[in-house]
């Protein structure tokens, strides 16, 4: 394993982080949810323990534990005193260690997954992610099928876990830690495992675009904007961009961090410029985002909901704001300082730092720090942010969920049609 830390005198805790390369992207589809099916393994036993012993000595020693599946990460993490560190990190390494475990102990957590599958219902904005990738392996579920979860074997889940211990993840440590224990979890997770990025990998090579006639184009206007409808009057709108990251690893993380400043800059916070636009003329505030990364591809996403009587009216403004956002000299720095400013906030928390520590990880494949983020971001010129927002507006998709009608969808569609480049 790879081991970064971050020492922070005025802590009281230390924060534990292990990211692992695996997740929904990588697995076998017949064998889909085996990760996250060994992520709850995990927390099932040790040599010596049972489930309830190793919750019960969480509790009596105040450390927080948990771990997250991803498309194309294994996350576990870890809160604990600086005094009972050393206590939590063993008892962690001998649960992670764990690869013997026994029929009943798979059939049990199979349960309890199979129960939330089954219960699972994928959110609007989840669909809509899904349907934009290229790659049909990055709209897998994290948390596989039934009947994938019934192909999983007791012999299945020893080959898994074996491998999975074999990978180079990456260890994050920050807070108040010793040198000794610092020491410990070197000793422990430090190796010589072959490095592999946490990237998911590219996708597939598209075939050859053919040149469109009229009638084709007109089409794909058309599908530039879905309705959904339904017999709510508040309706939830989503606009969906889709961009084609470059293959260099120099280019493909400055066109990520702009779209993260993009996403700032339009949606994040009350002054957000398209925020703060609809909250004073609409009274709209519950405006939402999200961008993921997956290879070579990256969906940004946002949403918000609005009374279908000034639907229209809404969106008008909206496109309108699209189109005319200028990215005036002042405007830019005022971007990237406000976005490099947090960084100071970042460092006082143990927990906060190594969850932007280990994010950054996750979306770059590599183990940037807050600091070196913000470093990278003050270097970028304002020519790339404007290419990469003309880049982003020339594939706008729009969903409207809601009771919307017929004239409503005329003018939407009309409204809708794919945006023009921002002025330079």
């Amino acid at each position: 394993m790879n081991i970064a830390d971050k020492k922070l005198p005025h802590a009281h805790s230390v924060f534990f982080s292990l990211v692992l390369p695996v997740g929904a992207v990588r697995e076998e589809e017949e064998k889909a949810g085996i990760t996250h099916l060994i992520e709850h393994l995990c927390f099932r036993r040790t040599q010596t323990l049972g489930q309830r012993e190793i919750y019960r000595f969480f509790e009596q020693r105040g450390a927080n534990v948990n771990a997250v599946t991803g498309k194309n990460f294994l996350w576990f993490y870890f809160s604990a005193g600086s005094d009972v560190f050393e206590e939590v990190l063993r008892l962690f390494y001998d649960m992670f260690h764990v690869t013997a475990y026994t029929i009943e102990d798979v059939k049990a957590e199979k349960k309890i997954i199979t129960g939330e599958a089954e219960g699972f219902e994928k959110t609007n904005d989840s669909i809509i992610l899904d349907s934009l990738w290229s790659d049909a392996a990055f709209s897998k579920s994290v948390l596989g099928s039934v009947e994938s979860l019934n192909n999983i074997s007791l012999s299945d889940v020893s080959e898994y876990k074996k491998e999975l211990l074999s990978l180079s993840g990456t260890v994050f440590l920050c807070g108040n830690f010793t040198a000794a224990q610092r020491a410990l979890t070197e000793k422990l997770f430090g190796g010589d495992a072959v490095p592999r990025s946490v990237s998911a990998p590219s996708a597939s090579v598209p075939p050859p675009v053919l040149a469109e006639t009229a009638c084709e184009s007109a089409r794909k206007k058309e599908r530039n904007i879905v309705f959904v409808r339904d017999k709510y009057k508040l309706c939830d709108v989503y606009y969906a961009f889709t961009l084609s990251l470059p293959a260099a690893e120099r280019e493909r993380t400055q066109e990520i961090l702009c779209l993260q400043m993009l996403e700032s800059a339009l949606f994040e916070g009350n002054t957000a410029y398209i925020t703060a636009a609809l909250r004073e003329e609409f009274g709209i505030y519950n405006v939402d985002s999200r961008l993921e990364c997956l290879g070579n591809e990256a969906v940004f996403l946002f949403s918000f909901k609005a009374e279908n009587s000034n639907i229209c009216a809404v969106t008008e403004k909206l496109e309108r704001l699209l189109r005319e956002f200028v990215f005036d000299a002042r405007y830019y720095e005022y971007i990237k300082a406000f976005y490099c400013d947090n960084v100071g906030m970042l460092c006082d928390d143990p927990q906060i730092y190594v969850e932007n520590w280990t994010d950054n990880y996750i979306l770059f494949g590599e183990p940037m720090t807050p600091e070196e983020k913000a470093e990278k971001i003050a270097r970028i010129p304002s020519e790339s942010f404007r290419a990469v927002y003309r880049k982003m507006l020339q594939t706008k998709k729009s969903w409207f969920f809601g009771k919307i009608s017929f004239g409503q969808r005329r003018k939407l569609r009309k409204l809708s049609m794919p945006a023009l480049p921002a002025r330079g």
